[in-house]
């Protein structure tokens, strides 16, 4: 997949689950969505989970979330191969966080601009 983002950092949602738009169908994709592995061991932590979609018109997009073994930190790394897949799935703050609270339900991005 030639397309990639800089990682995500994930921090925990500092707003209640209660007030936030809880959205139960992107969570069941999401959920629908995870690849099946045991997980894998990388440099200083594990790779502990993996999604892929794919848009109707055949578009590609992959999820991977790490975790470093130090200081129990999740990033989560994108990858496609589209840039405005890419873009459109988090290309903005609300669609970043949307997304990352119906992957890894309690957190969102840490990231303020998607772009450096």
């Amino acid at each position: 997949m030639p397309c990639q983002l800089s990682p995500f950092k994930l921090v925990i949602d500092p707003i209640p689950e209660e007030k936030t738009n809880i959205f139960y169908d992107d969570i069941r994709l999401a959920s629908i969505s995870t690849v099946a592995f045991k997980g894998d061991p990388v440099a200083g932590g594990m790779v502990t989970r993996l999604w892929a979609f794919m848009s109707p018109k055949g578009k590609r997009a992959m999820f991977v979330l790490g975790e470093q073994e130090a200081d129990k930190s999740k990033t989560l790394h994108v990858r496609g191969d589209d840039k405005d897949l890419l873009l459109c799935l988090t290309g903005t703050s609300d669609s970043r966080n949307a997304l990352i609270s119906a992957l890894q339900p309690g957190f969102i991005s840490a990231l303020q601009e998607l772009f450096n």
